[in-house]
């Protein structure tokens, strides 16, 4: 009876396990400095798998085995995967830096010297490539308006227009 039990609960716990596979993008345009902001958060192991499976480099991140590149081979990514318009221009993004906490990894990105905002584009098929159900969370900020966008393989775009 015990083993009926134990397998039951296994059984159940297991279905819980389930991996979600999301990123979290923030996108910040600055009037007053006519900058763009992004940070962008990924899970780690998932950055890790897509990178190894498109360019066949093992990234290692935080570890004492950690590609000496790995910051370009991280922006040369997601300079492909996420790509913001500024009134049909696209915006020249360059990496400020990354951060590991836990199992996640965030990438700062920045675009500078933009004319004052009258449409953004926003696309992010970060991960997409690869993981067919991955999601990507987007959070636009400007001035003190926030809105929200939900990507996926369907949905990889939003133009908002002021």
């Amino acid at each position: 009876m015990r083993y009926i039990i134990s397998f039951i609960l296994v059984t159940i716990l297991a279905g819980f396990t389930h991996k979600f596979y999301v990123s979290l993008t923030q996108v910040e345009y600055k009037s007053k400095s006519r900058t763009v902001e992004v940070a962008t958060k990924v899970f780690t192991d998932d950055l890790e798998k897509v990178i190894l499976a498109t360019t066949g480099d093992s990234l290692r991140l935080a570890s004492k085995k950690e590609h000496p590149k790995a910051d370009s081979i991280i922006f040369s990514y997601l300079s492909k995967h996420i790509l913001i318009e500024v009134n049909e221009k696209e915006v020249e993004l360059e990496m400020i830096g990354r951060e590991l906490d836990n199992d996640v990894t965030w990438v700062y990105l920045e675009g500078k010297k933009l004319p004052k905002l009258k449409s953004i584009r926003i696309e992010n098929t970060t991960l997409m490539d690869q993981i067919g159900e991955q999601k990507n969370m987007i959070t636009l900020m400007v001035e003190k308006e926030k809105q929200s966008f939900l990507f996926n393989t369907s949905k990889t775009y939003e133009l908002i227009e002021y």
